[in-house]
């Protein structure tokens, strides 16, 4: 009988793919509002998907996403639970930084850093950026500033090429005379 992938077999005890189908069978798969309120709380408080999910009364992760999309209140909550676990990963993090053995807590902290990035990349990335409720207004109004910025660079360039340095022709023939005693 044919193997199962070592990232199928966490999942189920056993290595033939009659065993896996059979323990895929016991889990659920209809959505169970009561299981999806436990995986939310266990993600709420920093767990990981995959690890709620070795549980065999949990549904596997992708059952588990695949209810979020059918279920547009649990993707929301779901959501929620996984910027909160994000929190309180960032929370653990700092804890480890104070831990005494430093080279541990160094290693610790650091995973923890590198995970509340990837789950949050907007506020604990490294290039976390600061955007004023300006930018922000105008971006919901679809605003862009950069194509006025271009259009204009494009006309100063026009000009320029024409010979027309400056937007006033007035002052264009104002110019010093180039030869001869100031």
């Amino acid at each position: 009988m044919a193997n199962v992938s070592r990232k199928t077999s966490r999942f189920f005890e056993g290595g033939s793919l009659a065993e896996a189908t059979a323990v895929l069978r016991q889990r659920p798969s209809m959505y169970d509002a009561d299981i999806a309120d436990v995986i939310i709380e266990m993600v709420s408080s920093g767990e990981v998907l995959t690890d709620v999910c070795l549980d065999r009364d949990m549904p596997l992760p992708s059952t588990f996403l695949r209810w979020c999309r059918e279920e547009a209140d649990l993707g929301d909550r779901y959501r929620d639970a996984l910027e909160i676990g994000t929190e309180v990963t960032f929370d653990e993090a700092v804890s480890a930084a104070h831990d005494s053995d430093t080279a541990r807590a160094s290693v610790r902290w650091r995973a923890l850093m590198t995970r509340a990035e990837r789950q949050m990349p907007e506020k604990y990335g490294p290039r976390a950026t600061i955007r004023s409720t300006k930018e922000l207004e105008d971006e919901a109004a679809g605003i862009d500033y950069g194509a006025e910025v271009r259009r204009r660079l494009g006309a100063m360039v026009e000009r320029m090429q024409r010979g027309a340095a400056s937007p006033d022709p007035a002052a264009a023939g104002s110019a010093a005379p180039t030869g001869g005693t100031p």
